[in-house]
C-alpha cells in the first residue's frame, strides 16, 4: 500500500498542521511585539472571514441542514482554528437573508518561478465578484514572480481527492452530534497496537478508502484518502465504526511528491511572502502546491 504524503494548503488549515511563520519588523522590542500582535490579529481575522464565508456558501446550498456533511466540514474547519461560536452560528443562519452575498468557487492554475525551480500551484477562492478576484490573484502572482496558466493546466500534476483526518483509536460517538472540534491530547497519546491499526485500516477500506497513512507511532491521527465521490460515505462509515473524524474535505494533492521543489534561502523568503499575500486576500481559500521547505 502506498502511503499518502499530505500537502495541506496554507489558508484555512487547522493549527494541528499549520507551520509557524516568522515575522520581522521594527527596531526595538516593543515595536516587534506590537507588529507581531497586529499581524497575528489581522491574520486570524482573515482566517475567520474565509471560514465563515465557506460556511455561508455551504449553508445556502443545503438550506441550513446541519446533517449535511459539506456544511459539517465547513463548520469543522472553522472550529479547528477556534473561530468564535457566534460567528459560526451567524454564518449558518444566513439562509433567507437578502443582503448576504452569493459566492461561487473559482480556481486558478499557475507556477511560481524561484531560484530553486518552478513551483506548480493551484489557488482556489470563494468570491462574489470573479473580476475582482481574478485581478487580485493576477497581481499577487505577478509581484511574486509567478505566472497564471489556463484553468486545468496543472491537472496532470495534481489529483483531486477526498481526505479525512481520523483519530486512530475508537471513541464513543453521540448520535447527531456535528461537533468536530474536540481533539486528542497528543502528549498523553499511547501508540496504538497492531490490532488497533488493522481495525482502522479494515474499516476504512470497507468504506471506500484508497490509502491510509498512519504516520509515526506518536501521531494520534491517520490520514485516509479516497475518491471525491466516496468521501461522504467514508466519513459516515468511519463514524458508524466508532471513529472520530476531526476534519474532512476535498483537496488537490501532488501526483509525484518526490518531485517537490526544495526551497531555501532567497527562494524560501519569496515563497513565504507569496503565501502571506494569499492569506491577506479575503477571497482566496486555499493554496495547493508541490514544494518542501529546507531548514
Amino acid at each position: 500500500m502506498i502511503l499518502l504524503k499530505l500537502y495541506r494548503p496554507r489558508c484555512m488549515v487547522s493549527p494541528l498542521n499549520q507551520s509557524l511563520q516568522k515575522r520581522f519588523a521594527g527596531h526595538n522590542k516593543w515595536s516587534k511585539i506590537k507588529h507581531k500582535k497586529g499581524a497575528k490579529d489581522v491574520s486570524r481575522a482573515a482566517m475567520f472571514s474565509k471560514c465563515t464565508k465557506a460556511i455561508r456558501a455551504a449553508s445556502r446550498s443545503c438550506n441550513g441542514d446541519l446533517s449535511n456533511l459539506h456544511l459539517q466540514s465547513a463548520i469543522a474547519a472553522a472550529k479547528a482554528i477556534q473561530c468564535p461560536k457566534d460567528k459560526i452560528q451567524d454564518a449558518i443562519n444566513c439562509v433567507g437573508r437578502g443582503n448576504v452575498e452569493e459566492t461561487v468557487p473559482v480556481r486558478y492554475d499557475g507556477f511560481l518561478s524561484t531560484d530553486c525551480g518552478r513551483i506548480p500551484l493551484i489557488v482556489t477562492a470563494l468570491t462574489d465578484n470573479k473580476n475582482r478576484t481574478a485581478a487580485n490573484v493576477r497581481t499577487i502572482m505577478k509581484k511574486s514572480n509567478g505566472e497564471l496558466e489556463n484553468t486545468g493546466a496543472n491537472d496532470w500534476l495534481f489529483d483531486y481527492v477526498g481526505l479525512a483526518i481520523v483519530q486512530k483509536r475508537k471513541k464513543n460517538q453521540i448520535e447527531g452530534d456535528i461537533d468536530e472540534s474536540e481533539v486528542h491530547d497528543d502528549e498523553s497519546f499511547r501508540p496504538i497496537g497492531e490490532n488497533e491499526e488493522d481495525e482502522l485500516l479494515e474499516c476504512a477500506l470497507e468504506n471506500g478508502a484508497m490509502d491510509v497513512d498512519f504516520g509515526d507511532e506518536t501521531d494520534p491521527y491517520a490520514v485516509v484518502k479516497c475518491t471525491t465521490t466516496d468521501l461522504h460515505p467514508l466519513v459516515l462509515g468511519l463514524r458508524e465504526g466508532g471513529y472520530h473524524v476531526s476534519e474532512f474535505e476535498w483537496r488537490y494533492v501532488p501526483k509525484d511528491p518526490d518531485s517537490a521543489i526544495e526551497l531555501r534561502d532567497d527562494s524560501l523568503v519569496q515563497w513565504q511572502k507569496f503565501l502571506d499575500k494569499c492569506d491577506e486576500d479575503v477571497d482566496i481559500s486555499n493554496v495547493y502546491y508541490n514544494c518542501n521547505i529546507l531548514d
